[in-house]
């Protein structure tokens, strides 16, 4: 059964995204690189909203996964396409704001600018 949205709560949508490594997306997509570990930054907000806080989530292919475990241990999201975390995160989205936390229910699998912040 598919959850329904929260009444009287408001709806999170992904505002905006940015990798520094990447300068030419079109580029990215007509020649992938084979080995790559990227981190994506989202700005998640309310809709209809300017305000936005900052997710961060790593973008790794099997490649560079299997050269770094020869170095050390690494946290990371194996994805093949760098688009391919675009369509991720705002999947994601969709399914936190039918969670009771939506952020608690982001920051199990992204991190939060304002993790571990204390006022």
């Amino acid at each position: 059964m598919k959850k329904q949205l929260i009444p009287d709560r408001p709806v999170l949508e992904v505002q905006g995204w940015h990798c520094s490594d990447i300068q030419d997306m079109a580029e990215i997509l007509r020649n992938p690189p084979t080995s790559f570990c990227m981190p994506f930054q989202f700005s998640i907000g309310a809709a209809g909203n300017d305000a936005a806080d900052v997710f961060e989530i790593v973008v790794c292919s099997p490649d560079w996964i299997d050269s770094a475990k020869r170095t050390g241990p690494f946290v990371a999201m194996p994805i093949l396409i760098p688009s391919a975390v675009i369509e991720f995160v705002t999947r994601l989205v969709a399914h936190a704001n039918t969670t009771d936390d939506p952020i608690e229910n982001l920051v199990a699998k992204m991190v939060w600018e304002f993790d571990g912040y204390r006022a």
